[in-house]
């Protein structure tokens, strides 16, 4: 992946935050982004189970291989929602910017995996040391240097 590719998708990385309670994904309407967790924790509550996930962990990764973020208009809704526990920080990539990024191909969506993959290692050693400032740059710092490697 070149690197303007990582640079793109460190741009369009949002970094937002969530107060304990608050709702961030809503069960039966449909996906709008993926975001990884920099910190605090969320709970994913389904009809009969409740899941948590922290720092370093990633939701809403079937962005990657469904027309959710596609004009196709095939997209369903979700069962299941998403409610932060305790503070939370995340860097959020909405599903009109994924689609801004052209991800249409399997190796481009390859691609977009590989970098979930990669978020999902550096951003507990980032985040985690409370380093925040200019995240998005950060991020592409850390892209570039892992795919160097």
């Amino acid at each position: 992946m070149d690197e303007g590719v990582l640079r793109e998708i460190s741009e369009k990385l949002k970094p937002k935050k969530y107060t304990p309670d608050q709702i961030i994904i809503k069960k039966d309407q449909t996906l709008e982004m993926m975001f990884f967790i920099v910190d605090g924790r969320v709970t994913i509550e389904k009809a009969n189970s409740q899941l948590q996930l922290g720092a370093g962990d990633l939701y809403g990764e079937e962005l990657l291989v469904s027309p959710l973020w596609t004009s196709s208009g095939d997209a369903k809704p979700i069962n299941e929602s998403v409610r932060a526990i305790d503070d939370v920080q995340a860097l959020v990539l909405s599903a009109t910017d994924m689609a801004t990024l052209g991800f249409s191909s399997r190796r481009s969506i390859n691609e977009l995996r590989m970098v979930v993959t990669i978020l999902q290692k550096v951003s507990s050693f980032l985040f985690r040391r409370r380093i925040y400032n200019d995240v998005t740059y950060l991020i592409y710092i850390m892209f570039s240097s892992c795919l160097r490697n």
